[in-house]
């Protein structure tokens, strides 16, 4: 799940969960579930890889991933987040989220509030 970036060409298979708000957002997760997802993937912060993107912009607010990770709860299901960025990593971490994807760029403030959160952090070596 993303938010709206019309200046990032995504794969087809990747705008099934674009939100803008934490309305919207709980609204995709509920989706995703109905539709048998046994896990939720939030862009807490821009891609490496991503033709356009930036790895330290932030996609979402605190207000909206608390509201993936509440939502997902809901339904059994646990977030992992896709994050470069510290403050993306942080802000995914106090939300709740069960894993950091890359965590390419944390900080020592984002590694205690993983280990303080049960965190895990699936890192890029």
């Amino acid at each position: 799940m993303t938010g709206l970036a019309p200046d990032i060409q995504l794969p087809w298979d990747l705008h099934f969960g674009e939100a803008n708000s934490p309305w919207e957002v709980r609204q995709r997760v509920r989706q995703l579930a109905h539709r048998g997802a046994d896990h939720i993937k939030i862009l807490s912060t821009g891609a490496v890889l991503t033709h356009g993107s930036n790895p330290k912009s932030i996609e979402f607010t605190p207000e909206e991933l608390q509201a993936a990770v509440d939502e997902a709860r809901n339904f059994g299901l646990r977030v992992e987040a896709h994050a470069h960025a510290p403050e993306g990593i942080k802000n995914a971490i106090r939300a709740g989220v069960a894993s950091i994807e890359h965590a390419t760029l944390i900080d020592d403030e984002g590694i205690a509030l993983a280990k303080e959160h049960g965190t895990y952090l699936d890192m890029d070596i």
